[in-house]
């Protein structure tokens, strides 16, 4: 499986410490990704470069159409107070001239000097992820700044990282009283037994041991962990680490047996001391399972006398050998006994310096691997099918010894049991190594031995194979790393329009997009609860909140005025056109913001409130496309059109007097004094002008409908109002469960459970809601009005009652004396805020009195509810016509005007409307045709519904 998009082709940056350890399997990795159809950029030094490049050249050669390349970083050594050339650990540890432990504490530091380096190339580059060494801690916060995921690379598999996990946590090796006291390891399963003396007790306290409080902080901030391992060598580990260990890893080796020719085996690490062909020449003219390879990786230094006692037991045990040597300064072979090459011309060969390992491993002659156990070697060798004599040397080494020995029992210590540099004079004797390369290689364990490490390497090769467990992992590493469409979306401070961006980013989200909503400190808090709640039930969904600064009173609004709920508190009209027009035009203190986040972040698309004019330009300088939200249906957007094109309100005599909208289909029939005309001179009137030519010059319009509802607005909308639109609604639908439906908006004023209680004692169809949404201000005479009809119409009901000006103290003028108690049993009122969708979707809810607020709208449309339509202000008296001409699910209350010109409705028109609605002549037709419709409405979400479609381009074309 390659990468998905050529658009957007998957592009990895690896990150490798400068030792060979570390940078063979990073690049093994890279070509990995890159034949899966994913860009690779290694990053390294000048010197380190030069050692990648051949093997590089090779595989391109082999693979043209594959893309992998080096980006080189400054290392100016000498600055950083090291030797001039110092850019690997090969330096320090193959020259006896240097303080090995000074050196190695020196260079580990240095690198952070790559970090603004790094920090440069991710912001220009922006790769989807950075797969940096666990030795680069600083690589988790410079890759945070571009927004670019940072995985971790440790170099060695599950195993060790478990042992090292448990040993930190539990401190065992506190617990005995000799150094060489064996002891459990607590929690790691199979009762590993270790020693003090064998495992890594950094001191916290030193320079290197702060160091790695940092590397082991930097990992859990980071986005995962990439182990070079496979699922079948160490099931148990593999499981225990993913549950307990690391929130988040993917398995995807062993990595060697991506290098398949001659070729690519030979290039791998430094360049040979040995012509590759005379070493396998040699080897064909041994036989199989015959030959010990005898090799301690690419850091290790014996002391002469060690190597000394190494030759004697390879020349006492008879086997035939290849024994690797590191190169030192010293050309002096004082380590080898005089004579002891010619002694063993014919079956042994010594290599100086780097040996083609992978070639030697696999070749049919070699028999047995002796081994330090670093994991590059240990998975070289459990990929060739050896049994192994193992000699941890220091690092994580002797952990991967008790995987070998303990767990897999394919091979035997040769008694090491301590570090090197904790053993000074202490050594390995002949004897030791003599009866370890026989115990191998003869006898009936070792048979044993064989075909467990050979039934390993056949796993090893089943796992990288398609359908095998690293493929997989891999397949799930490029999935969860590629390119996501990342949409950000911008609501005006308003619940009207937070809470359809809040369903609409969840609804991106579960499609696979990330989603990033933008908005201030005070309406972070009511969207988070809901957000946390769609993620603990979507824990893999990606979408989280980025807080924007809005300094309230610097901006001439009161402290704390970051939503519109803060200002229709007021009942005092003029204060509050006043406050709207300041919050609205204060809005523009968040382009800069905007313009910084879309510079740093580039999403794919910014889905912006219609209210935000300026977000067009923002998103332009950035080339990010920008679609404009206005939170209502077609119907209402092509009516507005059409009365802005044609000005039929000017050719009437009268505010009541009815007209037709021109052009818009359905001869639709409405009064100057139910459309909204803010004055084009007007500072809002201004302001409005702005939102246009904004959306004309926007990427398209992004609508909360679905098609069935109004298909002739939706045609007409698309084919004259607006170039492009998508409707992928009704958004409502999307959330399922009873804490989605119950947290959406402010807390609710009511126990939800008790308010279900209470509508589960009524009968199916009985009860009528009364909500006028989240902004409406209904004055005290309305409201005693109000409360008279439905006590009049004597139905079951519930009533929400927003808190305002005039109604928020304990004397509640707006309620007739003793109307509770009189309607107790059959009526609930709700004073502030209610579980709106839960009430509606319940059984017994068979009536919604509505302001015709959109999402309101909508929501009673998804319920299959009939409605008393009683429009209030903005577009709303637009919906209402669509409710009552169009799709005849609804009758008018009788309001004529907006609110805000004092409209005044009887406790009459209320009675006789709800009346009329729950059971009057029409009233079995309207609910038929609304209950037709909450099917459509669901239908229209599901896939190969109109908005699951048009969502599907939406997301194909802006993936693209």
């Amino acid at each position: 499986m390659s990468s998905s998009n050529p658009q957007h082709k998957l592009h990895v940056m690896f990150f490798p410490f400068m030792a060979y350890g570390h940078m063979i399997p990073t690049l093994d990795m890279a070509k990995l990704l890159s034949s899966r159809g994913a860009k690779s950029t290694i990053i390294t030094t000048p010197l380190n470069s030069k050692i990648l490049k051949k093997p590089i050249d090779v595989f391109k050669n082999l693979n043209p159409n594959l893309d992998i390349d080096i980006e080189i970083f400054d290392f100016p050594c000498v600055e950083l107070g090291l030797p001039e050339g110092c850019e690997n650990v090969d330096f320090f540890t193959s020259n006896t001239n240097v303080d090995g432990n000074y050196m190695a504490f020196k260079f580990f530091i240095s690198t952070s000097f790559f970090k603004d380096q790094l920090e440069v190339l991710l912001k220009k580059t922006r790769p989807n992820c950075l797969i940096a060494d666990m030795f680069f801690p600083w690589a988790t916060e410079a890759a945070e700044k571009s927004h670019v995921p940072r995985l971790v690379f440790h170099g060695t598999g599950y195993f060790s990282l478990c042992a090292g996990y448990c040993i930190k946590v539990h401190k065992p090796q506190n617990k005995v009283a000799l150094s060489c006291e064996p002891f459990v390891i607590p929690e790691l399963p199979g009762d590993i037994v270790i020693t003090q003396e064998q495992i890594i007790d950094g001191d916290n306290e030193s320079e290197m041991g702060k160091f790695m409080i940092d590397v082991r902080e930097s990992e859990l901030k980071s986005s995962g962990v990439v182990v070079n391992s496979f699922y079948e060598l160490e099931p148990d580990y593999a499981d225990f680490y993913k549950r307990f260990v690391a929130k988040r890893a993917w398995h995807i080796g062993p990595l060697s047996v991506i290098n398949r020719g001659f070729e690519e085996k030979a290039e791998r690490g430094k360049k040979a001391s040995i012509d590759e062909a005379e070493c396998l020449k040699w080897l064909d003219s041994k036989k199989q399972d015959s030959v010990v390879y005898i090799s301690f990786g690419s850091v290790a230094c014996f002391k002469n006398k060690q190597l000394r006692e190494i030759a004697l037991g390879l020349e006492s045990s008879g086997t035939s050998f290849i024994w690797v040597v590191r190169e030192n300064t010293d050309d002096k072979d004082e380590w080898l006994e005089e004579g002891f090459e010619e002694r063993v011309k014919e079956r042994g060969m010594i290599i100086r310096g780097w040996a083609p390992q992978v070639l030697i491993l696999e070749h049919q002659a070699t028999g047995g691997f002796v081994t330090h156990c670093g994991w590059n070697s240990l998975l070289e060798g459990v990929a060739a099918g050896l049994p192994m004599v193992t000699w941890p040397i220091g690092a994580e080494q002797f952990y991967n010894e008790k995987l070998v020995t303990q767990v897999l029992r394919t091979g035997v210590s040769v008694g090491a049991t301590k570090h090197v540099k904790a053993m000074e004079d202490d050594i390995i004797s002949r004897e030791k190594v003599e009866k370890a390369v026989r115990e191998v290689l003869v006898g009936v364990e070792a048979e044993e031995r064989r075909k467990r490490a050979k039934k390993l390497a056949e796993m090893a090769k089943a796992a990288v194979e398609e359908g095998g467990s690293s493929f997989n992992d891999l397949n799930s590493f490029i999935k969860d790393n590629s390119h996501k469409l990342h949409v950000m979306f911008f609501p005006i401070m308003a619940h009207g329009h937070m809470i359809p961006t809040l369903d609409m980013a969840k609804l991106f989200s579960s499609r696979g997009a990330k989603s990033t909503i933008l908005t201030t400190p005070l309406n972070a808090k009511i969207l988070q609860k809901p957000i946390d709640t769609f993620k603990n039930l979507n824990p893999s969904l990606q979408i989280e909140i980025q807080i924007l600064d809005f300094p309230c009173v610097q901006l001439g609004l009161p402290e704390g005025c970051e939503n519109a709920d803060f200002f229709t508190l007021t009942n005092n009209s003029d204060d509050r056109r006043a406050m709207i027009s300041k919050f609205f035009l204060a809005t523009r203190f968040f382009k800069d913001q905007l313009e910084n986040l879309l510079e740093i972040r580039r999403p794919d698309c910014l889905i912006a409130d219609m209210f935000f004019p300026w977000a067009t330009e923002a998103a332009e300088k950035f080339h990010v496309p920008r679609l404009v939200f206005h939170g209502t249906g077609y119907f209402s957007l092509c009516a507005s059109y059409c009365i802005r094109v044609h000005n039929p309100q000017k050719r009437v005599a009268t505010s009541s007097e009815p007209f037709v909208i021109p052009d818009l289909p359905g001869n639709i029939v409405i009064t100057q004094g139910q459309i909204l005309d803010r004055g084009e001179d007007t500072e809002m009137g201004k302001f409005m002008t702005e939102v246009l030519e904004s959306e004309a010059k926007s990427s398209g319009v992004v609508v909360n409908s679905f098609y069935e509802l109004e298909p002739d607005y939706a045609d007409f909308y698309k084919s004259s109002v607006a170039k492009r639109a998508w409707h992928i609604g009704p958004l409502s639908v999307h959330n399922r469960g009873f804490e989605e439906k119950a947290e959406r908006g402010k807390k609710a004023s009511i126990d939800e459970a008790e308010c279900l209680k209470w509508l589960d004692s009524k009968k199916p169809d009985s009860v009528v809601y009364i909500s006028f949404g989240s902004v409406a201000n209904i004055k005290n005479e309305q409201l005693i009005e109000i409360a008279a009809g439905l006590e009049a119409s004597d139905t079951s009901f519930i009533w929400v009652v927003r808190k305002n000006g005039d109604n928020t103290g304990d004397k509640e003028e707006w309620l007739p004396e003793g109307f509770e108690e009189r309607v107790k049993g059959r009526g609930m009122i709700i004073r502030g805020w209610a579980p709106q969708v839960l009430i509606l979707d319940h059984q017994a809810t068979g009536v919604f009195v509505t302001h015709c607020g959109w999402n309101s709208l909508l929501e009673g449309v998804a319920a299959g509810l009939p409605m008393v339509t009683w429009p209030v202000g903005a577009e709303q008296f637009y919906n209402e016509i669509l409710v009552t001409q169009v799709l005849r699910t609804g009758v008018s209350v009788g309001s004529n005007k907006h609110a805000i010109m004092g409209d005044f409705i009887s406790r009459e028109n209320v009675e006789k409307a709800v009346k009329e609605v729950l059971a009057g002549e029409e009233a079995e037709e309207m609910r038929s045709r609304a209950k037709k419709l909450a099917e459509m409405a669901k239908a229209a979400v599901e896939e190969g519904g109109s908005s699951f479609n048009d969502l599907s381009s939406f997301i194909e074309e802006f993936s693209s």
